[in-house]
């Protein structure tokens, strides 16, 4: 989806887009409810946007846990919530996200474990350094991760995690910006040209 504005700027040349930078992590629905953005492409976890806004669902995002590359799950390619539960889980979460304890409450309640888990507010940064400094596994959904491998750190998708979260594009309810309208436009035919490419390509 890195491209998605880039295609909206080619198919809309008039219209004019102003980015505004946000930290990681946070609250980016209430800057869409309180006016400061038009829309926004966020990250969606539980149930779905209230009625207060107009939103589509770009994908699912998996839940990634990132570990030390010495660490004993390190050459697994996905890990089940189970084998985790055996582990010190480290699970950074954006200011105001009341909910995410609740989420990895009901994951892992879900396969009867209960692990220890300690969230912090602090960047992906500091957390990722925590990871390797002390042996501690991070949950952190995929989209969170850095694309580019980072030295001395391993990944593994967290089994049954697919649906977890969504990146969402979000836009509020009563918005009369046609720009909003023409951008969730193209978000719908992103994401049907994205499917009808799945169901066409071989197996």
């Amino acid at each position: 989806w890195p491209g998605l504005l880039q295609r909206f700027r080619e198919a809309y040349p008039l219209v004019s887009v102003r980015l505004v930078a946000f930290q990681q992590g946070e609250p980016l629905p209430d800057a869409v409810a309180e006016g400061v953005l038009d829309v926004a492409v966020t990250l969606c976890a539980g149930e779905c946007p209230s009625s207060d806004f107009q939103s589509v669902t770009l994908c699912q995002v998996p839940l990634m846990a990132a570990m030390g590359e010495a660490h004993p799950l390190a050459g697994r390619a996905a890990v089940t919530p189970a084998e985790l539960a055996r582990e010190r889980l480290l699970v950074p979460q954006a200011r105001g996200s009341v909910g995410f304890p609740a989420l990895m409450t009901e994951l892992f309640h879900s396969c009867r474990v209960s692990p220890a888990i300690t969230y912090t507010g602090e960047r992906m940064e500091e957390a990722l350094l925590r990871v390797q400094l002390d042996d501690q596994v991070a949950l952190i959904p995929r989209c969170y991760f850095p694309d580019i491998p980072q030295a001395g750190l391993h990944a593994a998708q967290v089994s049954g995690t697919t649906g977890l979260f969504r990146l969402t594009a979000l836009a509020r309810g009563n918005s009369t910006n046609p720009a909003v309208s023409l951008f969730l436009r193209l978000c719908r035919a992103e994401v049907k040209r994205q499917r009808m490419e799945q169901l066409s390509s071989p197996e």
